[in-house]
């Protein structure tokens, strides 16, 4: 059994690209920036880093 190999940037092609509802989204990764509020100004411009 192989480990799970990772694309190298200067190989990934965008073949397509389209827009998908939020109710045909199942990974948790994509499905957290449907509710997402735009960040604040004051969040933005400060220096905080997680």
């Amino acid at each position: 059994m192989g480990a799970p190999h990772r694309a190298r940037a200067h190989s990934i092609q965008i073949i397509k690209v389209e827009e998908v509802k939020a109710v045909n989204t199942r990974r948790p990764q994509v499905k957290q920036f449907h509710d997402a509020r735009p960040v604040s100004r004051c969040l933005r411009e400060s220096n905080i880093n997680p």
